[in-house]
């Protein structure tokens, strides 16, 4: 679920999430920091809300993805007509 918020991030932004750090950099703060790319402002809220929801630092309470094609259905699909 960590990963898919990743790729849903990349894919708004269209950068690698670890653009401007090397990759040893971007490894270390991943796994000792828990990283996270900042989200940007043009976001819609309903994305910004899956995404952080993804990487929450407590995998415990990442959603599942049956609860996840459901906030894609009910509260994304309506702003893509």
């Amino acid at each position: 679920v960590y990963s898919y918020a990743m790729v849903l991030w990349h894919m708004l932004t269209r950068q690698p999430p670890w653009s401007g750090l090397t990759n040893s950099v971007f490894a270390a703060k991943e796994l000792t920091e828990t990283y996270r790319p900042p989200i940007p402002p043009y976001c819609p809220e309903p994305y910004k809300a899956l995404i952080e929801a993804c990487w929450e630092h407590n995998a415990y309470k990442r959603p599942t993805f049956m609860s996840i094609l459901t906030t894609l259905e009910k509260d994304i699909a309506p702003l893509n007509p």
